[in-house]
C-alpha cells in the first residue's frame, strides 16, 4: 500500500488569513475614488456598510480563505509513516493514532506506481493536536512521475487527487479549538517541475459545505460553489502566488451575509513574503470591499456601498507585516 505525504512549505494563503482579520476600523469619506477592482456581477446576499465591514471580512473572506487551505493540505497532519499498524488484510491496514483512536486505509481495485484509490476511515483520531473523524474517498491519477513523487521535490511529477468528503470532521487544537464538518467533492490537481523549482496546487469543487463551530460554541455554514483556489510557489525568485475565487453561502448564529462572492483579479503576488500587487473584490449585496496592494507591503481597503464600480469609503491603510510584529 502507498500512503502519500506533501511537505508544505510557508503558505501565502496563511499569510492572507493572518492578514485580513485584522482589517477596518477607521473610516474617512473619499467619494469619487476610484480603484482598480472593476466591477462584479450582483450579488443577493447582506449589503456592506462601514459599520459590518469587519465582519464581512472575518465571515466572508478570511475564514473562508482559511477553510480552503485548510483543505488543500488537510491530512499533513497525519503521517502514517510514523503510526502503529493494530490490524490489517489483504487490502486495508488500521493504524493507532499518536493521541488516541484509529484511521483505516483502504485500497478500492489495483494499487499500481501510478493511481490509486483508497478510503480513509477516521476513527476519533487523534494526533499532534488535532482529531479527525469521518471519511475520505481518494482517487490520485499521475499523469508524469509516479505516487511517491506527489508533494515532493523531485524530478518533474504532475497528478490529480479526487476526493469525496463524507462528515469529515476536523478539529484543532483538540483542547479548544475550532471544529471543521465537511462535506462535498474536491479535485486537487498538483505539479512540480524541477528545473525552476514551481509548486503549483489548483482546488476546484462545485458542492463543498463547512459547517463550522467555534470555540466560544458559535455556529456557522459555508456552502461554496464555483471554487477555484490556485496557490504556486516559485523558490528559486522567492515568490508566492495567490488566487481564490468563488460563489457562496453564509450563515451564522448571529451574522448571515446570505450569497457571496470573492474574486481575485489579478492575482496576489509577494516576493520574499512581502505583498506587492493583486486585488480581492468581495461583493454581496449589490455592495463590494475591495482590497488593493499598492507596492511594498501596503495594502487599502475600500468600500463601495451601490455597486457602480467606484469605491467611495476608505476603510483602512495598513501593511501585510504588520501583522507578524
Amino acid at each position: 500500500m502507498i500512503i502519500n505525504k506533501k511537505l508544505v512549505t510557508l503558505t501565502l494563503s496563511s499569510v492572507i488569513c493572518a492578514s485580513l482579520a485584522g482589517c477596518g476600523g477607521s473610516s474617512s469619506d473619499t467619494s469619487g475614488s476610484s480603484f482598480n477592482g472593476g466591477g462584479v456581477e450582483e450579488i443577493i446576499g447582506i449589503a456592506i456598510t462601514q459599520s459590518n465591514a469587519d465582519e464581512i471580512i472575518a465571515d466572508g473572506i478570511a475564514n473562508p480563505i482559511k477553510l480552503t487551505s485548510d483543505l488543500l493540505y488537510f491530512g499533513n497532519e497525519l503521517d502514517i509513516d510514523s503510526l502503529e499498524i493494530a490490524s490489517s488484510t489483504d487490502n486495508s491496514a488500521t493504524y493507532n493514532c499518536t493521541s488516541g483512536g484509529t484511521v483505516t486505509i483502504t485500497e478500492v481495485g489495483t494499487t499500481t506506481t501510478t493511481s490509486s484509490s483508497l478510503v480513509l476511515d477516521y476513527d476519533n483520531c487523534v494526533q499532534d493536536d488535532v482529531h479527525f473523524h469521518g471519511e475520505s474517498a481518494v482517487q490520485t491519477t499521475m499523469t508524469s512521475g509516479t505516487l511517491a513523487d506527489f508533494g515532493s521535490k523531485a524530478d518533474d511529477w504532475h497528478g490529480t487527487k479526487t476526493s469525496s468528503l463524507t462528515e469529515l470532521e476536523r478539529t484543532t487544537s483538540t483542547s479548544n479549538g475550532t471544529t471543521n464538518v465537511i462535506n462535498g467533492d474536491i479535485v486537487i490537481e498538483s505539479s512540480y517541475i524541477a528545473d525552476t523549482q514551481v509548486f503549483q496546487d489548483h482546488l476546484t469543487s462545485e458542492n463543498l459545505s463547512y459547517d463550522v463551530t467555534a470555540s466560544d460554541a458559535r455556529e456557522s455554514s459555508y456552502d461554496f460553489k464555483n471554487l477555484s483556489f490556485v496557490s504556486t510557489e516559485d523558490e528559486i525568485n522567492g515568490t508566492a502566488v495567490l488566487s481564490i475565487n468563488f460563489i457562496a453561502d453564509h450563515a451564522s448564529d448571529d451574522f448571515n451575509i446570505g450569497e457571496m462572492q470573492m474574486a481575485t483579479e489579478p492575482a496576489l503576488t509577494l516576493e520574499s513574503s512581502v505583498l506587492q500587487s493583486g486585488e480581492v473584490v468581495f461583493t454581496t449585496g449589490v455592495s463590494s470591499l475591495l482590497l488593493e496592494a499598492v507596492g511594498n507591503d501596503n495594502i487599502d481597503v475600500a468600500l463601495d456601498l451601490d455597486g457602480n464600480s467606484t469605491y467611495d469609503v476608505t476603510l483602512s491603510s495598513t501593511t501585510w507585516s504588520s501583522f507578524f510584529d
